[in-house]
């Protein structure tokens, strides 16, 4: 009988209510959390900034946008990136521009540096640059400016275009 004693001793004392905790683990999980969030935030970020003088159409799209060059075309300017490349009189044509032309030389020369700026860092990077632009347009703009300005991004090397407007709630739920 002495021997069941002593090992009911020996359980005992081998059990402890709580270990030590190992923060190891816990600072790993932490971590990794933190890195999930940090890259579903930034994927999701977008900076657009709209002039007051331009109304964007409506879309039922639920793609979100990308981080792309952002060409815009307002009613009284054409800008790149938020710089004024060129100004738009009242009748929607460019001064200095001839109206039978087919594209914008300012244009099409400040988007030439800009993809060969971003060329130039995809190549660094071992990456292919594929020429994304976003372009905002007033949804006043006649068709024919708006066809010069996307001639002289396509002239620039700019392959895809794709055209912003605002996401209209309403209709977006319904479908």
């Amino acid at each position: 009988m002495a021997f069941a004693a002593s090992k009911r001793k020996r359980i005992k004392s081998h059990l402890k209510p709580f270990g030590q905790l190992n923060l190891n683990s816990l600072i790993d999980m932490f971590t990794i959390i933190l890195v999930f969030l940090l890259k579903s935030y930034s994927a999701v970020e977008f900076n657009v900034q709209i002039s007051d003088d331009l109304h964007l159409p409506t879309s039922i799209s639920q793609k979100l946008p990308v981080d792309t060059v952002v060409l815009t075309v307002a009613r009284n300017a054409i800008l790149v990136d938020g710089g004024r490349v060129a100004d738009v009189d009242k009748e929607f044509e460019v001064p200095g521009v001839d109206p039978e032309a087919t594209s914008i030389p300012d244009l099409k020369a400040v988007l030439q540096s800009k993809f060969q700026t971003f060329n130039t860092q995809a190549e660094a990077r071992g990456e292919k640059y594929l020429g994304e632009i976003t372009v905002q347009a007033d949804k006043d703009i006649p068709y024919k400016l708006l066809k010069r300005v996307i001639k002289s991004a396509g002239e620039a090397q700019f392959s895809t275009i794709k055209m912003m407007a605002f996401k209209q709630e309403g209709e977006a739920e319904t479908l």
